[in-house]
């Protein structure tokens, strides 16, 4: 199953939180951005999922930030 499928995907999920936070809805997009970090990286894919992990972590400290 792709990232355009899986609702648990990182890519679907630092997508849908970087969406929120531009919306200023900064409590959802703390949440979708956590959950875009608990799958483990794909097979194949580690290195893309390494660097998707990255930006979440990046717009995660924005996100707390505003929540804070």
């Amino acid at each position: 199953m792709g990232t355009c499928c899986n609702p648990d995907g990182i890519g679907v999920n630092f997508f849908y939180g970087e969406f929120l936070y531009e919306g200023g809805h900064y409590a959802e997009a703390k949440s979708a951005l956590e959950h875009g970090l608990k799958p483990p990286a794909r097979q194949g894919r580690e290195l893309a999922d390494k660097g998707r992990r990255e930006e979440i972590q990046t717009l995660l400290a924005n996100v707390n930030k505003k929540l804070s």
